[in-house]
């Protein structure tokens, strides 16, 4: 019998329990141009994503290539949904908020009530998954009511500030929704929550990526004295599930990607991707699982 395939395991286990062991990466394969997106503060980045675009067919597939950063790694890719059309095999509907490389701030917010449905189908299209690309440095902000959720993801591949990023864009957060700081029921992710950065000039690794390594590089050299960690980085995952009774909630992911080599390793370096951590994030904070026994490095 064929075993299950990355879409099967995530939707029969659910969003939260794969997500326990299994590190996302979703694509940020949604090009951000006029037709996606509307600019509504011209010379502020400030975008939201149009409606059309929100929903995209989703599918989960883990990569086994050992040479590829993602090795390791659950991809999920996605492509347009089109209203009218079936859903493609092994896939699923999901909400999906991407970045926009050139800098600035994306948002979304998903609807209480149903879009239209594929083909043959009623109008009651409301998948109960969200996700936003991968984070690699990028910070998300959830605001509102449960039911009715609003996300921004803020990012820039070449920034032109001087400053905290951080700063920069909770800055551009308050511009768009200048209330919620005083009244509103919100949450931050930064990358210092995933990934670090420098602080005061000094590199920052959160703590929870460094032990990981520290102890891994022990393990390893245990089974294999001539295993060498080149390097790691983190990387995070934000993603929603609505429960049964409408009500939204968004969870980080916080996971390692760490690169090594063998004698035998055939390319410059092998990688593994790791899950690290999952918090619910949103209404309320609480840590999901952590694992903190490391899975031995697998020989390319």
């Amino acid at each position: 019998m064929a075993s299950a395939t990355g879409t099967e395991k995530f939707l029969a286990q659910g969003p939260v329990a794969f997500a326990r062991t299994h590190p996302i990466v979703p694509d940020g394969g949604l090009a951000l141009n006029d037709a996606d997106v509307a600019e509504h503060f011209p010379g502020e980045k400030r975008h939201e994503i149009k409606v059309p675009h929100r929903l995209r067919m989703a599918t989960i597939t883990k990569n086994h290539n050992a040479t590829s950063d993602k090795n390791l790694a659950y991809l999920l890719t996605h492509q347009r949904y089109r209203p009218g059309h079936p859903i493609a095999a092994d896939s699923f509907l999901t909400w999906y908020l991407p970045w926009n490389p050139g800098g600035g701030q994306v948002n979304m917010s998903i609807p209480i009530d149903p879009v239209l449905g594929p083909e043959g189908g009623p109008e009651n299209v409301n998948p109960p998954f969200f996700f936003t690309a991968e984070l690699t440095g990028c910070s998300v902000f959830v605001r509102g009511d449960p039911r009715a959720p609003e996300i921004f993801h803020a990012g820039a591949q070449n920034p032109s500030w001087q400053g905290s990023a951080g700063t920069h864009w909770r800055t551009l957060f308050a511009k768009s929704r200048p209330l919620t700081f005083e009244q509103d029921r919100f949450v931050e992710v930064n990358k210092y929550d995933y990934i670090g950065g420098d602080v005061l000039g000094a590199r920052y690794t959160p703590p929870l990526v460094k032990a990981y390594v520290e102890r891994i590089e022990a393990e390893e050299k245990l089974r294999d004295a001539n295993c060498e960690i080149l390097g790691f980085a983190g990387f995070g995952c934000v993603f929603g599930h609505r429960d049964t009774i409408g009500h939204w909630a968004f969870y980080l992911q916080e996971n390692v990607r760490i690169f090594y080599r063998r004698p035998a390793t055939p390319k410059p370096y092998a990688c593994a991707n790791r899950a690290l951590r999952l918090s619910q994030i949103y209404p309320h904070r609480a840590v999901v699982a952590t694992n903190d026994a490391p899975k031995p490095l697998p020989f390319p």
